[in-house]
């Protein structure tokens, strides 16, 4: 059986990166384990408002952010002629102090945390390893923890914190349940690479059309992302293609020779 800890945190995504480190800069001994070697190295949430820049600074990442993020900026709806339909001017400086929206590159974000837990002793995470059983102790639980290899160990903690995702081992331990109330449409996200630095008015931008809704965002500097909306007729995989995602951004002067597609899904 592994040292006690006062916390076991299940998951090291954005989440559990940051509840570790808010609990390992307070003094507690903090563990985690993280069932993938690696973390996820594309982008997929791409911005947080003021309060979690606050939550973020908390945890020791304040510095990078203006690295890893940049102020939202106007967010403008227009309808298929073009026409403005709302317009909203997001201040940059929100009631937390910071900007009340602030559009990030995820990965970056996540190598920032994963650095600054490095630098913390009272810190420890297990990547490769993965939570299969949690008993209830007297005044803690004792989780097992299985290896890559098969190998397994019991990690007693005072608390643990399920930060695991959508198929949680935590939420499953505890029998809690969760309802999904579905989603109607189905969107061609494309995250791009502008080969040059360049100011997009306005830096948000959903266009309306009935014919294909689309939207354009910063997903944080140097990252754009581009949505489109899959109209009736259309097939999922005819258009999560590159061709089919190249063919709709040119709709917004967007091709191979100006950018780079890193991913589209």
């Amino acid at each position: 059986m592994a040292e006690r800890v006062d916390a076991l945190i299940v998951g090291y995504g954005p989440v559990g990166q940051v509840m570790s480190l808010l609990l390992a800069r307070r003094g507690w001994q903090v563990a985690v384990v993280e069932r993938w070697l690696d973390a996820f190295p594309m982008p997929r949430a791409v911005a947080f408002d003021s309060e979690g820049a606050r939550i973020l600074a908390a945890a020791g990442i304040g510095a990078a952010l203006n690295r890893i993020g940049e102020p939202s900026g106007e967010y403008t709806w227009r309808n298929a002629e073009d026409q403005t339909l709302l317009h909203v001017n997001v201040a940059e400086r929100g009631l937390c102090g910071w900007p009340e929206s602030i559009s990030m590159h995820q990965p970056s974000l996540e190598a920032a945390l994963t650095a600054q837990g490095a630098a913390l002793e009272n810190l420890v995470v297990h990547r490769g390893n993965e939570a299969v059983a949690a008993v209830e102790r007297g005044d803690g639980v004792e989780v097992t923890v299985r290896d890559k290899s098969g190998g397994q160990v019991v990690i007693p903690a005072r608390w643990v914190i399920g930060c695991d995702g959508a198929k949680s081992f935590v939420r499953q331990a505890i029998g809690a349940s969760i309802k999904d109330f579905g989603f109607s449409h189905d969107w061609l996200i494309c995250d791009v690479i502008p080969h040059q630095p360049q100011d997009y008015y306005p830096n948000n931008l959903q266009i309306c059309d009935p014919a294909r809704p689309r939207t354009e965002v910063s997903a944080g500097p140097g990252h754009r992302r581009w949505e489109f909306m899959r109209i009736e007729g259309e097939k999922v995989a005819d258009l999560n293609t590159a061709d089919s995602a190249w063919r709709l951004l040119e709709l917004f002067g967007v091709r191979p020779d100006n950018a780079t597609l890193e991913r589209q899904h």
